[in-house]
């Protein structure tokens, strides 16, 4: 993945947790929550990927 690609879905991830107004103090949260937020983001990662992917 390419340099732009990468800030781009760090730009959009940083929006959504803006907008939900997530708090990002990882201390306060489980290991299985870490996980999931993990597993969230790779797939929001993905699916930005196809996205970009379609639009070359």
């Amino acid at each position: 993945m390419g340099k732009h690609q990468r800030d781009l879905i760090n730009l959009m991830v940083k929006n959504v947790l803006k907008k939900h107004q997530a708090d990002l103090n990882l201390d306060n949260i489980s290991s299985d929550q870490k996980r999931e937020i993990r597993d969230i983001v790779e797939n929001i990662q993905a699916e930005v990927e196809q996205f970009l992917d379609k639009k070359k």
